[in-house]
């Protein structure tokens, strides 16, 4: 600048992130555990890397290891698992059948846990971008759907557990996660930033257990 009088106020705020560390150390170049970009993303698709970094505090230390990378490739696992099998339900013709809430209590205690979950992610959210708790509240509200669908002589309410993916798919894209514009699931699966099988392969495989369970 020309003068010092042209800038009253340089930076609002100073943010300090945490150091990565590879396998425990501190990564660093005399060390020799040095790992760019380009070389994570040789091994790992964008989606398991962001995943991997949401799941760690911003400002605190990340870890970058086979566990945490094991970690992330679960979750991932997890959430594209759930997409699926509720994509499955949405092709029965459920609306041909009673809609609403056909197993009592776990009906409710099931629309509790969305509504729960949508209030941890924005108090995790505005407490100082708290992404790692925020996650843990999608997960959990997954693993109540999953426990869910799981009761024996289940009639789920399909429309719940659409909600549920809805929201999660929603929060998903808002880090990125997630791209394209379908209600809910990841979008191109089997295509790049897909790590893991294709999901033609697992497909059939799921709505034939869901067609069984309903029958």
């Amino acid at each position: 600048s020309n003068s010092d009088d042209e800038c009253h106020q340089w930076v609002n705020y100073f943010t300090h992130t945490g150091h990565l560390h590879i396998e425990g150390l501190k990564m660093s170049k005399s060390l020799k555990n040095f790992i760019t970009i380009r070389e994570a993303l040789g091994e790992n698709s964008p989606r398991l890397l962001r995943l991997l970094f949401l799941m760690q505090g911003w400002d605190q230390p990340m870890n970058y290891s086979q566990q945490t990378i094991h970690d992330a490739r679960s979750k991932e696992t997890t959430f594209k698992a759930f997409f699926r099998e509720v994509e499955a339900l949405s092709r029965v013709d459920y609306l041909a059948d009673k809609v609403g809430y056909r197993m009592g209590e776990k009906d409710h205690v099931l629309s509790n846990s969305l509504l729960e979950a949508k209030q941890k992610v924005h108090e995790s959210l505005l407490d100082n971008f708290n992404t790692k708790e925020a996650m843990a509240a999608l997960l959990k509200v997954i693993n109540e759907a999953n426990s869910y669908m799981r009761t024996p002589d289940a009639k789920p309410a399909i429309l719940s557990l659409k909600a549920i993916a809805v929201y999660v798919t929603q929060i998903l894209k808002v880090f990125g996660v997630v791209t394209g514009s379908d209600d809910f699931g990841f979008e191109g699966r089997g295509r790049a930033g897909d790590s893991g099988s294709a999901g033609e392969t697992v497909e059939p495989f799921i709505e034939t257990l869901v067609s069984f369970r309903e029958k």
